[in-house]
């Protein structure tokens, strides 16, 4: 491991407010000053009395441009598989989408601002200033940690973490040589926990965010990350980026080397695979590699030797933990399935066997998740609803990637050009001929799509679950939303029971459920997707990138074009569909639906700047809808 010499000059040990107005500071986070003041944003610590200064060399005063000349993204046919190909080029073409500048109607997180981009502490003395005094206060963070960022990815275990945090605290001490593999597991954990805070409202801003992450960044280049595999730089790598990026949209290009950062420090193979934590890191490794392969429309890059190189512990081992390890091998059973589908997608034909035997290990799957949603009714009743429909969105998402195998199949990959464009205003629609064009989807993707959203709501509506914000935030539905939207215009009163839905996926259907679709089989839909746009708007829309934001307007405003065209229908039927509504199954969001600012479209869209070529709502939803002819 790597070490450096601690010296400690002179650090500050108030927080900044304090300092500032020369009053007591007791060291908390925030401290008790700054919480009674209501000055919580000011409750800075690791500050310089001094601003620093850093030389950096003279720029041009043109800019510089983050796009190489004549570069091109590849776009595989299964990117994003239910929206468009116009749709996806545009998404994959434009370089930016972070200058819009909100209306005062809607605040957003500060979370969409962070930049791992952002430049590392230059020594360990800047990293120093960042510890709290005490090791009780530091130890605070581990079990907000534990509390918010372990059970969703339990790689490193708690022993692991409270020694890293005793041996950094005993060198500080003793004046001791430090760990780098110690201090950067506690700066993973310091980092994870502040970001989780800051996704909950906890924590107003970035400032500590981004100090811990620019001290996290300095330790993995003395540890020399990637160059040099050491267990503690892979954990803390993993969890940080995961924790950034829980859709694992940008995971892609490093996923695979941790992988092989896994397979170097011998986690597949014995004694490794006896222990708890090796065996989740490894098979969480594989998961985010799949994930994020999936994501990109890629095949996965790992082996089957590899995926089963490990086994994974049994649906019912939760007993025997403080967290809810049948999440995670849930996950990961999904995520081996997935990787078979995702196998048939650089297939030119693929073979009727080769389906019905993906469709037998889905079926399958459906069984193991029901014994593993026991498990954790039985084990974690507080927070099971929402590991359970978060599983059930993931295995509702393997199924519906089986259906775009056969028809997307015969489409082809392109490359696409990338430029410096940005998405920018939106201009009035029209959009009624061009939904005059008939597309439908199959059958199955429509139920499946309509469950996936059931069990979206039913993850959003779950109390008590802002510690997961964070993590919930990848919760974007977008191209299934727009699936049930497509069905509503060419089918808008067509009835659906429950009988009616696919064998496998029926028995995931419980009785709230069954409720609003049997009371009421030809206009649920409308409730259902009013319902997931509403608490979508409520719980995430702040927290997204620019990008999920811009998708979710599209949507939001397509939504409105059809509710416009099924005016009438929908005012004949409205008694019915607010009877829906006010089912058991929508009781539990209409606490999230009172007192909520809306986000005006155009308010939201003046913002974003134009560059070389302004897209407008109109075109971009026409040819969204063409693209989706047969």
């Amino acid at each position: 491991m790597s070490g450096q010499k601690i010296t400690r000059k002179r650090v500050i040990k108030s927080c900044k407010y304090c300092y500032d107005h020369k009053l007591r500071c007791d060291k908390g986070h925030p401290c008790t000053t700054c919480v009674t003041l209501k000055k919580t944003e000011q409750c800075i610590y690791g500050f310089s009395k001094e601003p620093l200064t850093l030389s950096t060399p003279k720029v041009a005063t043109q800019g510089i441009k983050r796009t190489g000349k004549n570069s091109v993204v590849y776009k595989p046919k299964y990117f994003y598989p239910f929206f468009t190909s116009t749709i996806n080029e545009k998404i994959l073409s434009t370089d930016r989408y972070d200058k819009s500048a909100l209306s005062s109607v809607f605040t957003r997180n500060e979370i969409h601002k962070f930049n791992r981009s952002i430049s590392p502490l230059r020594d360990i003395k800047e990293m120093l200033a960042l510890l709290p005094e005490s090791k009780v206060a530091a130890l605070s963070h581990a079990d907000t940690y534990f509390e918010r960022v372990h059970p969703i990815l339990p790689i490193m275990s708690r022993e692991r973490v409270l020694n890293a945090f005793e041996d950094v605290y005993e060198s500080l001490r003793s004046q001791t040589v430090i760990n780098a593999g110690s201090a950067l597991i506690v700066m993973a954990v310091f980092f994870c926990s502040s970001y989780s805070a800051v996704a909950s409202g906890i924590i107003p801003d970035l400032l500590l965010c981004n100090n811990y992450y620019k001290a996290f960044r300095h330790l993995l280049d003395i540890v020399e990350f990637p160059f040099i595999s050491q267990l503690e730089s892979l954990q803390a790598f993993t969890v940080v980026n995961f924790v950034i990026d829980p859709n694992m949209v940008n995971a892609a290009a490093y996923s695979s080397m941790l992988v092989r950062m896994g397979q170097e420090l011998g986690l597949h193979k014995d004694p490794n695979t006896k222990s708890i934590e090796c065996k989740l890191t490894w098979n969480l490794l594989l998961y985010i590699e799949g994930s994020s392969s999936v994501v990109r429309g890629f095949p996965f890059s790992t082996s089957s030797a590899l995926m089963e190189a490990v086994p994974l512990p049994g649906n019912n081992d939760d007993i025997d933990y403080d967290f809810p390890v049948s999440y995670t091998v849930g996950r990961c059973k999904i995520n081996k399935v997935l990787r078979k589908v995702m196998e048939l997608t650089s297939v030119k034909e693929i073979s009727r066997e080769e389906l019905l035997s993906r469709e037998s290990e889905i079926a399958a799957l459906y069984d193991d998740m029901h014994d593993i949603i026991l498990s954790l009714k039985r084990n974690f009743p507080v927070y099971q609803a929402y590991f359970a429909s978060t599983l059930m969105v993931f295995l509702y998402r393997l199924h519906l990637r089986f259906f775009a195998l056969s028809s997307l199949q015969f489409q082809e990959d392109k490359l696409v050009q990338k430029t410096s464009n940005q998405l920018t205003s939106f201009e009035s629609m029209d959009l009624t001929s061009v939904l005059g064009i008939r597309q439908t989807f199959k059958e199955e993707v429509v139920q499946l799509s309509l469950l996936l959203l059931f069990q979206t709501y039913k993850r959003l509506v779950q109390a008590d679950i802002e510690k997961y914000a964070w993590y919930t935030r990848g919760s974007t539905v977008m191209q299934y939303l727009f699936v049930i939207m497509n069905d509503l215009f060419h089918n808008p009163c067509k009835a659906l029971e429950t009988e009616n839905f696919l064998a496998p996926s029926r028995q995931t259907i419980d009785n709230d459920m069954r409720e609003v679709i049997d009371s009421s089989p030809s206009f649920f839909r409308y409730a259902l997707v009013d319902g997931v746009l509403t608490l979508i708007e409520s719980k995430l829309a702040a927290l997204w990138s620019n990008e999920d934001l811009y998708k979710f307007l599209l949507i939001q405003n397509l939504k409105e074009k059809v509710w416009q065209i099924n005016e009438k229908l929908i005012k004949q039927n409205e008694d019915e569909i607010n009877a829906v509504k006010n089912s058991n199954f929508f009781a539990a969001g209409s606490v999230h639906m009172q007192n909520m600012k809306s986000i005006n479209l155009e308010d939201c869209m003046q913002g974003w700047e134009s560059e070389d070529f302004p897209i407008s709502i109109d075109k971009v939803l026409t040819s969204w809808l063409i693209d989706l002819q047969n």
